[in-house]
């Protein structure tokens, strides 16, 4: 079924939800310390780096936590061979070859071949004092009871929490997901 979506920046999620709307996944990461509504004052940045290569033959995902840093290698199903290596630690060119190193002894699927190397990505994490927060929210708006589901807050484990962290929410939310007719779902960003 086609999905009905548009991107709006949008102040807090009480003054953009439709007449209509039932349930709200707030995903927003950084944004919920800010956005109306959320403020959740336990989010902060992390700073962090990824590298993308293509390495077909890696089928394992590894992770291992180091004192101060993360490394992790994650084969993307689906992606003809793309796998994100990675770990938390500094936005800098040499934390490609760190990053590239530490998978390297940790898998040996990684030191089968040298993998080629796409791209590198250094950014803010979304990460959140206490854990991330996955957790269901009754809100009132004009009258009406809407639910609003948080599912934000992983910091450098994004993507290996991610998928689980998706599921968790739907499952909050389950029994009013049930009760909608296939010919009402609307997705709206």
């Amino acid at each position: 079924m086609p999905l009905n979506t548009s991107n709006t920046c949008i102040a807090g999620f009480e003054t953009n939800m439709a007449p209509f709307t039932k349930v709200v996944f707030n995903c927003t990461g950084l944004a919920s310390r800010t956005l109306a509504g959320v403020e959740d004052s336990k989010c902060y940045p992390t700073r962090g780096q990824v590298v993308l290569v293509k390495a077909p033959r890696i089928q394992t995902n590894m992770m291992r936590h180091g004192v101060d840093y993360e490394t992790y290698v994650i084969p993307r199903p689906g992606s003809k061979g793309n796998v994100i290596l990675g770990g938390d630690g500094a936005t800098y060119a040499s934390e490609v070859e760190s990053i590239l190193a530490r998978t390297s002894a940790l898998s040996p699927e990684m030191r089968e071949q040298e993998p080629e190397v796409l791209a590198a990505f250094a950014g803010l994490r979304p990460s959140r004092e206490g854990g991330a927060r996955v957790e269901r929210e009754e809100v009132v708006v004009s009258g009406q009871r809407r639910l609003l589901v948080h599912n934000y807050g992983a910091g450098g484990t994004g993507f290996q929490a991610g998928f689980g962290m998706a599921l968790d929410s739907v499952a909050l939310v389950e029994d009013v997901l049930c009760g909608l007719g296939s010919s009402t779902l609307q997705a709206r960003l």
